[in-house]
């Protein structure tokens, strides 16, 4: 749902979308039974601050900011 949303031009869906990947937000979300992925939870915040979604750029630092995701 949040991706057909977010590819429809929807920066709320998108950012939704980026926290189903997004390892900062699983610790407190309970989600199981899959694995953040850093790369797309920044591909689909910058998405959604592209779409004009006001807090997708402050996600998307503090993932960026994380030392636990750098290479």
């Amino acid at each position: 749902f949040f991706a057909a949303a977010a590819r429809r031009g929807d920066g709320r869906a998108a950012t939704l979308l980026a926290r189903t990947y997004d390892p900062l937000f699983f610790p407190a979300s309970g989600v199981s039974g899959t694995r953040p992925d850093p790369v797309q939870a920044g591909r689909w915040y910058a998405e959604a601050e592209r779409l004009g979604d006001a807090g997708a750029a402050q996600r998307l630092r503090a993932l960026q900011a994380d030392p636990a995701q750098r290479n």
